[in-house]
């Protein structure tokens, strides 16, 4: 689900889970660095309810691109546009 609908929680879906991943963003991180940490500070504290897959993160990591949110530096880790200075 990429959008949230009045039965879906944000949380569960892309966008949501987008939110979460540009938050978690404050510095460069490779993929595998970005999906742990997401798991240690969001999911497994139950911040978000839904248990995304592996899948479901690149999804959102490729919808992020698309909208050009983030982007990969020149060692192969996914920055925040936005925090780029």
């Amino acid at each position: 689900m990429i959008m949230p609908t009045k039965h879906t929680h944000l949380s569960a879906s892309f966008m949501g889970l987008g939110a979460f991943i540009l938050k978690l963003l404050e510095e460069p991180l490779t993929i595998d660095e970005c999906w742990l940490r997401l798991n240690k500070e969001y999911i497994n504290k139950g911040v978000i309810k839904k248990k995304h897959s592996f899948d479901n993160f690149i999804l959102t990591v490729d919808l992020l691109f698309m909208i050009n949110s983030v982007d990969l530096n020149e060692r192969g880790e996914l920055y925040n546009v936005s925090k780029k200075a």
